[in-house]
């Protein structure tokens, strides 16, 4: 059963969800299995395809790599077999570059209605959210969904000088540039979508 979003009374949309990666798009996937009508704002992977350094692995396996949806055809596996790539088990890494092509698959099949422009600003407004797009359209929605990503959440701790305290073997110092490169590439393992559970109503 879908829960109250809000109403939709004139002029008012039930839900928008705001970004168009993995979860913005597991979530409209399973909002519109539900008959929710929903507005999704942004690119597909913009985070994935900006954000992320060229030649990245992804940490999760394939099993695990999924976008949620609502039904079956839309995994990991069949996105490789309907171009003609043989299955593969956990042991395969699969490339930032798959991955994103992946996203963009599942996006045109399940999710067409993208609309590729960038909100501006979201409020509270009329008992529930003002949405404000980049072309100064204005929407009342009565749920909204942030689901744009991390990057403008990304935080670099500055590095204190040395001091006599300092050593190479101590945890976070300047010195120990083979442990930073270290936490550095695991920040950039990137886990996607599980299947374990699905988004959206329940």
């Amino acid at each position: 059963m879908v829960p109250e979003l809000g109403g939709t009374g004139h002029g008012r949309l039930p839900v928008v969800v705001v970004g168009a990666g993995p979860y913005g798009l597991a979530t409209a996937a399973w909002l519109a299995a539900a008959d929710v009508t929903t507005r999704v704002f942004g690119e597909p992977m913009e985070s994935w395809r900006t954000h992320m350094p060229d030649g990245m692995f992804l940490k999760s396996v394939p099993t695990a790599s999924s976008i949620s949806a609502p039904e079956g055809g839309h995994r990991f596996a069949d996105f490789r077999a309907a171009r003609g790539g043989p299955p593969v088990g956990d042991t395969y890494p699969i490339p930032v570059e798959e991955f994103i092509a992946y996203g963009r698959w599942f996006q045109e099949r399940r999710v067409p209605d993208v609309e590729r422009t960038a909100v501006r600003d979201v409020r509270a407004a009329d008992g529930g959210f003002g949405v404000t797009l980049d072309s100064g359209e204005e929407i009342i929605a009565g749920a909204v969904v942030m689901a744009g990503g991390l990057a403008p959440y990304a935080y670099s701790r500055r590095a204190s000088p040395p001091t006599r305290a300092t050593t190479p073997t101590s945890p976070g110092s300047p010195a120990d540039g083979s442990r930073s490169s270290a936490r550095a590439s695991r920040r950039w393992r990137a886990r996607p979508c599980s299947t374990s559970r699905a988004p959206g109503p329940r």
